[in-house]
């Protein structure tokens, strides 16, 4: 928990140092392309959160290893240097999924879960996304994920709320109300 705490300070940070909201994108990317750099390079990992070898050294390293990425913003590069400096590099992906929630609030942005039956093609995603967005009047961006269980429709998650346009929650609500219904026809006969 604490980590989560000290993570929301670093990205809270970098948020606030980037002025220019066309440039937290490209932070964002940055960051993410980081942290997958050192989730995958485990000799680049051991080498920069080992705190034996001197912080110049393993940032020598980062430089280098950020060298590959296509963009790094001059924000980002001086936020993991103060990581390395600190011995935080271990918290590269919890900045990044939190400063990718300070740079969605500040972009007007969210992400649904959208949930249906049957893979959905690009223009139905597309479609979807844009229904949204007319609803929440924000930019939406949408993680799509397959349950055959909907049997048909969608289901999307929004900001803490649940759509469901699907068959399988038409069923339900369909089965609840004829089973009210016999009991109200069984209640009414019994007397």
């Amino acid at each position: 928990m604490r980590h989560l705490m000290i993570a929301e300070r670093y990205a809270g940070g970098l948020s606030a140092a980037i002025e220019d909201a066309a440039r937290l994108e490209p932070a964002m990317e940055a960051l993410n392309h980081f942290h997958e750099l050192l989730a995958s390079n485990d000799g680049l990992r051991h080498f920069l959160l080992n705190p034996a070898i001197g912080a110049e050294r393993r940032i020598e390293l980062l430089d280098v290893a950020l060298d590959t990425l296509e963009q790094c913003p001059d924000e980002v590069q001086r936020l993991l240097h103060l990581l390395v400096r600190r011995n935080r590099t271990q918290l590269a992906g919890a900045v990044a999924a939190r400063f990718e929630g300070f740079a969605d609030e500040r972009l007007n942005r969210i992400e649904a879960a959208v949930t249906t039956a049957e893979p959905l093609t690009g223009e139905q995603a597309e479609r979807i996304r844009e229904a949204l967005a007319r609803a929440t009047g924000k930019t939406v961006r949408i993680e799509l994920h397959v349950d055959p269980a909907i049997i048909d429709g969608v289901v999307a998650r929004v900001e803490g709320r649940v759509i469901d346009g699907s068959v399988r929650s038409q069923l339900n609500r369909l089965r609840e109300a004829l089973l009210e219904e016999e009991m109200l026809i069984d209640e009414i006969t019994s007397d």
